[in-house]
């Protein structure tokens, strides 16, 4: 874990190069020790309708969102959120320049109770 979800506004694909964002953003978790490699999972989607503030279809967003294991501390976390956003905002420049812009990351720990899986590349997998 964690699985990390990069939501992109309707266009953006079109002023910033989302494999690259998706790069920064998996090599910054990966980076961080707080996961095991084999639990790192990052994926990209584009909206093909969205609508970001007035609408205007220059406004762009991207929400990120990253579902961890629960157990590790808000101080971890928070600079686990820092870190992460600063990645993306790193890439994302022509997102900015555009027009009116935002980007948002939460982050969320999932019930261990009721996810279950099977991942060969973990050793309790």
């Amino acid at each position: 874990m964690p699985h990390i979800t990069l939501e992109f506004s309707q266009g953006a694909d079109q002023v910033v190069d989302v494999p690259a964002i998706v790069d920064a953003v998996h090599r910054t978790a990966l980076e961080s020790g707080v996961f095991p490699v084999g639990g790192v999972r990052t994926f990209a989607r584009i909206s093909p309708c969205s609508r970001v503030f007035d609408g205007a279809p220059e406004n762009g967003f991207l929400q990120i969102s990253v579902r961890i294991a629960p157990g590790r501390s808000l101080e971890v976390r928070q600079k686990l959120a820092r870190d992460l956003l600063a990645a993306a905002e790193a890439q994302a420049g022509g997102l900015f320049a555009r027009g009116p812009a935002g980007i948002q990351l939460e982050i969320t720990e999932f019930d261990p109770q009721m996810s279950v899986r099977r991942n060969t590349a973990l050793p309790d997998g």
